[in-house]
């Protein structure tokens, strides 16, 4: 397994919490990644932030106005060179296998396109008092992505995909 995985950054003003989203990325036990951070037109120095990080594979890209965080991910998505996009907003972090998990689970998969791999998620304990992790339940191979998600009330978090 060596596929490229194209990581998508979208960010906005969030100088102070991007370097521990990228950390996050450099650290993972899958290393065939690059890094793609859209700084929507942020009035902080995003480009700053980001050439602290000593790693060739991190690319940075800006907005000249603000166009909200889609499109952000989607301008990330036409400059990614991977076979995989994921994405990671720049306050969330990443656990260190993630990328490799998905890639194994994706890999054990046998219909082959328009795959999409999503993980559970940890919330923050300084966000609700307590960690917890969600979803609950993940959706079920029958079951319908809108019927997980509207009817059954399942979750996936972007940061998860």
């Amino acid at each position: 397994m060596n596929q490229l995985v194209s990581v998508i950054v979208p960010t906005y003003n969030r100088s102070d919490l991007l370097s521990r989203a990228i950390a996050s990325i450099v650290a993972q036990s899958y290393p065939h990644w690059e890094v793609i951070v859209v700084d929507d037109a942020s009035q902080e120095d995003i480009a700053q932030a980001v050439e602290q990080i000593d790693d060739q594979r991190i690319r940075y890209v800006r907005h000249a106005v603000n166009l909200g965080g889609s499109e952000a991910r989607n301008t990330g998505i036409r400059k990614a060179q991977g076979e995989f996009v994921a994405f990671i907003d720049s306050d969330d972090v990443w656990l260190p296998q993630k990328l490799q998990r998905q890639l194994e689970a994706l890999e054990s998969t046998h219909n082959g396109k328009d795959l999409v791999c999503y993980s559970r998620f940890q919330s923050s304990p300084q966000v609700f008092y307590a960690q917890s992790i969600f979803p609950h339940r993940g959706k079920q191979p029958q079951e319908a992505v809108a019927d997980y998600l509207w009817t059954a009330g399942g979750e996936m978090l972007t940061s998860t995909l």
